[in-house]
């Protein structure tokens, strides 16, 4: 307990002010005791007086009294007070040591008192004299005609030793309570300290997360009902805790959840503080500008992204504080981004929170409907304008010229013919690529579809003089494939009309396939004119066409390789196209097998 700092404040204060305490008290109660033990030996020698007067006056009237001596001596020595009678004569009749020569300086002393005038006959008067007497006189009988004197002594040494063993008992009590008085603080304070080591330790207990430690203290008061309400502190904070706990991790759970949300999306997510500081973006932003994984936090978004525009927005929403939405071109990736900007919760401001949704497709998609529409136009105005010509020559009067009314009528046949078939590709693209073309796919013998479409085409090879050949699996003899027959026919119908069309006379058209274990690959070659490298990347596009004058010649309406392409991904595969100018062109088709 000594090791206790506290303990040791307390006991040391307390112990001083004891021993300050009984200090004062010694020095008050020996001021005090010498008036006591002054005021008892006073009152005992004037007892002594008052009980032998009467006697000593019937002695000094009739000294044949003997027995007073005797008595006398008696009670001087019970009482340690020597005593003496004097007559009227101030002669000494009695004295209580029997002394028949007293000493020189009790007897002077004795004179002298007895030679002290002003006293009446009631009085007691005290002074020192000679070597440490105490001396008291009292007259007898008329106090102004007195029969005699009576003269008591006492030691100053048998006074100082009465005093002596009063200040010595004094002492004894007050050093007994000192003690008790010590042993009881150390008692208490042992208490005290303890029940607040105690406290101390519930608090540790409750700084290092014990919230089921409980504070017991063994004490009737205050002490008690502050562990008792610690505990119930200690309970209320652990119930709170608990709660703030749940809090917290259903808020990481939700902050978890929506950074995976917002991880998974296709949109770019940036957020910025006041200071443009960027505290968060996920993937798709990172991947968007570039920016790295690792070190993204906290970095100024002028240094991530360096943008222009990324930067004007930021700065604009932090001004105006409003909604804003805005297209920005990243020229290094060669996107477009629509960018939905707005303030982050705070104030005066939390930050800006950005969204970039690449619509790099969506506007390459409304320039190819924009192509698509002005194709269309193009397409269909050139039939129409032959039609109305025609139409126009024959109303004109060139109906009666039966030279040329049957030609012209054969040629408005053939645009009409012509229209028709652009009208029915383009609807047929329309649907395909609108998800609108019901399919019903399903296991197709391969072998028989290319059968099929070989004796359809047999006729225009053989007026061209062109070598058609068919190169089957080695496989098998029956290859199925997953896919639509309507569907199936157009992509093969398409393919061999454009190998026949662009093959010379007496050239050669091959189709071959071949399996593995998932798929079936198609490939129908030709040695005709070939595709120039620069035009193979764009040749499955709507309406293009490598050699425009020729294709309209042919009859073409530049939307049968973009139906090919559709209708192939739809099947879930693939086609690619592999060409050399004038040595021809040798389409692929991938498909499913089943």
């Amino acid at each position: 307990m000594w090791r206790s700092l506290l303990f040791r404040r307390f006991f040391i204060i307390y112990a001083a002010l004891i021993f300050c305490s009984s200090l004062l008290l010694i020095t008050l109660f020996s001021s005090r005791l010498e008036a006591l033990v002054t005021q008892q030996v006073r009152q005992r020698m004037e007892n002594t007086i008052a009980l032998i007067s009467s006697r000593a006056e019937d002695f000094l009237a009739s000294p044949t009294l003997s027995s007073f001596p005797d008595e006398l001596n008696d009670l001087s020595s019970k009482i340690e007070v020597r005593i003496r009678v004097y007559d009227s004569e101030k002669r000494l009749v009695v004295d209580s040591l029997s002394s028949t020569d007293p000493p020189k300086e009790v007897t002077t002393a004795g004179k002298g008192l007895l030679e002290i005038e002003g006293l009446d006959a009631t009085s007691v008067a005290s002074q020192e004299f000679g070597n440490g007497l105490i001396l008291y006189k009292q007259k007898l009988g008329d106090p102004n005609s007195p029969d005699g004197y009576i003269l008591a002594s006492l030691p100053r040494s048998t006074y100082e030793a009465e005093l002596s063993t009063a200040e010595n008992f004094v002492i004894t009590i007050v050093i007994s309570t000192a003690v008790v008085a010590l042993f009881a603080t150390y008692l208490l304070v042992s208490r005290i300290v303890h029940s607040l080591a105690t406290l101390e330790e519930g608090t540790q207990k409750l700084s290092e997360g014990d919230f089921d430690h409980e504070i017991h203290v063994d004490s009737r008061d205050e002490l008690e009902s502050l562990a008792d309400r610690f505990n119930s502190m200690s309970g209320q904070l652990k119930s709170r805790i608990n709660l703030l706990n749940a809090q917290k991790q259903e808020i990481h759970e939700g902050s978890e959840r929506l950074r995976t949300v917002l991880g998974a999306m296709i949109e770019g997510v940036i957020a910025v503080d006041e200071k443009q500081q960027i505290l968060f973006a996920n993937r798709a932003a990172l991947n968007i500008f570039d920016i790295s994984h690792r070190d993204y936090r906290d970095r100024p978004l002028v240094e991530a992204v360096r943008h222009p525009g990324v930067l004007d927005v930021v700065k604009q929403v932090l001004t105006e504080r409003r909604l804003l939405k805005m297209e920005i071109e990243v020229p290094r990736k060669e996107i477009v981004l629509s960018v939905i900007a707005s303030r982050l919760p705070g104030e005066p401001t939390g930050g800006v929170v950005m969204v970039f949704h690449d619509i790099t497709e969506l506007r390459r998609l409304e320039n190819v409907r924009r192509e698509f529409v002005s194709n269309v136009s193009h397409e269909l105005k050139t039939p129409l304008a032959s039609i109305q010509a025609y139409t126009d020559t024959l109303l004109e009067g060139g109906i009666e010229d039966e030279t040329i009314n049957r030609k012209f009528l054969e040629r408005i046949d053939e645009q009409a013919d012509r229209l028709h078939m652009l009208i029915l590709d383009v609807i047929k693209v329309a649907q395909v690529e609108s998800g609108q073309e019901m399919f019903d796919m399903k296991a197709i013998d391969l072998n028989e579809m290319i059968a099929e479409s070989i004796q359809d085409h047999q006729a225009v090879a053989d007026g061209k003089q062109i070598e058609l050949n068919v190169v089957p699996a080695s496989d098998s003899e029956h290859v199925m494939v997953h896919a639509d027959m309507d569907g199936l026919r157009t992509i093969l119908d398409n393919l061999l009309d454009n190998a026949l069309k662009y093959t010379h006379q007496e050239g050669n058209v091959e189709v071959r396939w071949t399996t593995d274990d998932k798929r079936v690959v198609i490939s129908i070659s030709d040695t005709g004119v070939g595709i120039p490298q620069e035009h193979l990347g764009r040749i499955f596009e709507r309406f293009y066409r490598v050699d425009k004058a020729r294709s309209r010649e042919m009859g073409g309406t530049g939307l049968g390789l973009s139906i090919v392409k559709h209708l192939t991904q739809v099947f879930g595969g693939s086609i690619r196209v592999e060409s050399t100018q004038g040595e021809g062109t040798t389409f692929t088709v991938e498909l499913l097998r089943a």
